[in-house]
């Protein structure tokens, strides 16, 4: 049940679900979806990068490198959102 596995089940939740709250899934989905935006009128964007995980088990574990991993990963993804945002943009940190 790993959509990430399963490419029916992802196609699934894609077009079910994703589609309708995220930008994209790699930079050129996401600059395409900016672009489509603005070209609507809008002035600016919110882009905000959102990782699901489960950081709480490695903290239950006392896996303290996972944690930090999760934690790494997230920064990350921050960062590469706000390598996208334009002048007039903002970055949701979630």
């Amino acid at each position: 049940m790993n959509s990430d596995r399963n490419p029916i089940l992802h196609a699934v939740i894609r077009k079910v679900f994703y589609d309708h709250f995220a930008a994209g899934e790699n930079d050129v989905e996401i600059k395409n979806t900016i672009r489509t935006m603005k070209g609507m009128g809008f002035q600016g964007v919110i882009l905000g990068f959102a990782k699901e995980t489960l950081a709480e088990d490695a903290v239950r574990s006392g896996e303290a490198s996972l944690n930090e991993q999760v934690i790494e990963e997230w920064k990350e993804g921050n960062m590469k959102t706000l390598g996208m945002l334009g002048k007039d943009d903002f970055l949701a940190v979630k």
